[in-house]
């Protein structure tokens, strides 16, 4: 043991002799180009972490000034709502209040426009009101459309549409909650680098209701959310967007998605790819088929569309309305959730009109009560909706919220149902009967229904059942074996939190729909 350490020291000894300077790092983070470091930044820096960074050294505070004013939050702030509820004189306070709160926000604009370099690193810009201050308006003196209510928006939209014309490099734009002049609209979406324009409970004066023409526009992104009829003027201006690819459309308390006297129906969808509308209210399935038709006569019958969902109560004349307007289209991906009609038919109408999809989800019709207090009963047996599936060439993914509580019998215990299950002497062993219970066991399992699908469609490989929406109850990969044997696994190794993601990228909800999004050029 001695001889084996002293031969271990002579080795030591000697490896220092031949290497007397250690070598050291001596490169360090900040000793890269900028270049680099803002690659790096780019994809682990927000703005907590940004201050936090520019905090350490000159040279991290210059390069964290960029990220943090990349988003420029201009908020309408609202007062302490206490002060209303002890005032005497309750309309002469809310005007005080609206109008310091307007000066308030003015500060804000103008301390942005007063800082050069604060405009030139604004990627984002959100401009809001809180819910209250329409009313409030009104409550004052401000009528809707009056002379007064524009004069008290008119120093803020002038003010805004500044800002907007400065931040050349601005690439998404949020209004919520606001009064939009027309001038003010056609000013945000001239924007040279803006990608994303997000339109949510808007009203918009509009003087001239004839559809806008803003060629210049490189908007590729939409989301739009109506309120009420107020709204409405945008269409005008998103039809117009001739590089628009993704138009998110969310009714709000159920209002009209459509107006009534767009005639002849506005082309919104000539240049779209990707179309998802939430809440859409049933009647308006018919305007937006008669929209989608328009688009195929402009296009010499071609549609640009490879991804479709719609959110509605959608009863058999509203899905056949849809689905023959998209008819041609090469879609991808197709989501109907909250379907009337439920049969194989449905299936089979789809398999043929559309041989290009990948991805298609079906939700059956059901309230928040009845997801919580019943299962979704779909009106026939699950291996005839398999058989469906082989109508399906390129099919990938296909997802369900059908729930029925399936028991399935361990292959063990078959044998028990010809044989007869053991009694007497055998069952008084407790080593058999442990055996025996083990095979008898009912087991709940929805494995036997994702193999029905592998077996009948032969390009599957996800079967995901829902629990409305884009709840996952189960998800299972399909592996296709040697000698075309499909080989069903549920996804349990991969973290839920994953799983979840990657179905949202295929099936996007309202809290996420940044996989069908097209991408800014950063």
């Amino acid at each position: 043991m001695m001889a084996v350490l002293l031969s271990a020291v002579d080795n030591t000894t000697r490896m220092l002799s031949d290497n007397p300077a250690p070598i050291f790092q001596r490169l360090l983070i900040n000793h890269l180009p900028p270049e680099l470091l803002h690659i790096i930044f780019d994809q682990y820096l927000d703005q907590y972490n940004a201050r936090r960074l520019g905090s350490t050294c000159r040279l991290f505070r210059d390069i964290a000034m960029t990220y943090i004013y990349r988003s420029c939050n201009l908020r309408y702030r609202w007062l302490d709502r206490d002060v209303l509820f002890t005032a005497e004189d309750e309309q002469a306070t809310i005007l005080s209040v609206i109008l310091h709160a307007q000066e308030d926000l003015l500060e804000q604009m103008q301390a942005v426009l007063a800082d050069p370099f604060v405009l030139a690193s604004i990627l984002e810009i959100y401009l809001s009101g809180p819910s209250e201050l329409r009313e409030n308006l009104d409550f004052s003196g401000f009528a809707e459309e009056s002379e007064e209510r524009q004069n008290f928006y008119a120093p803020l939209n002038n003010a805004f549409q500044s800002i907007c014309c400065k931040a050349v490099n601005a690439q998404r734009f949020k209004i919520v909650g606001w009064e939009v002049p027309a001038d003010m609209m056609e000013t945000t979406l001239s924007m040279t680098r803006l990608r994303t324009l997000e339109i949510m409970d808007c009203r918009i004066w509009d003087d001239h209701p004839e559809t806008s023409h803003l060629t210049s526009s490189h908007i590729s992104n939409v989301h739009f959310a109506i309120r009420d009829t107020g709204s409405l003027p945008a269409w005008n201006y998103i039809a117009s967007l001739p590089h628009l690819q993704f138009l998110l459309v969310k009714v709000l308390h159920n209002a009209r998605t459509l107006a009534s006297d767009h005639h002849p129906p506005i082309p919104v969808f000539r240049f779209m790819k990707r179309f998802l509308g939430l809440g859409i209210f049933p009647w308006d399935t018919w305007g937006l088929a008669a929209w989608i038709r328009l688009a195929k006569l402009d296009n010499g019958g071609q549609l640009p569309l490879t991804h479709f969902k719609i959110e509605s109560q959608l009863r058999r004349e509203h899905i056949t309305s849809l689905l023959q307007a998209l008819a041609g289209a090469a879609l991808k991906n197709l989501s109907l959730d909250g379907i009337h009609w439920a049969t194989t038919e449905l299936l089979v109408d789809i398999g043929r009109m559309f041989p290009t999809l990948e991805f298609l989800s079906l939700e059956l019709l059901q309230s928040n009560r009845q997801m919580n207090t019943r299962t979704a009963k779909w009106p026939q047996p699950s291996w005839e909706y398999a058989a469906a599936l082989q109508h399906f060439p390129k099919l990938k993914h296909f997802a369900w919220n059908r729930s029925d509580d399936l028991l399935e019998i361990s292959s063990g215990s078959l044998v028990f149902f010809e044989d007869g299950w053991p009694t007497g002497q055998q069952w008084s062993d407790p080593e058999l009967r442990d055996i025996y219970m083990a095979q008898a066991g009912f087991i709940d399992d929805w494995e036997c229904v994702a193999k029905l699908f592998a077996v009948k469609c032969g390009s599957l490989e996800m079967v995901s059942f829902t629990s409305g929406g884009s709840l996952l109850r189960k998800h299972y990969i399909i592996q296709r074996l040697s000698g075309g044997r499909a080989h069903v696994e549920p996804c349990d190794d991969c973290p839920p939190g994953d799983v979840f993601r990657n179905f949202l990228k295929e099936n996007p909800d309202q809290f996420d729909f940044s996989g069908w999004m097209e991408p800014s050029d950063q």
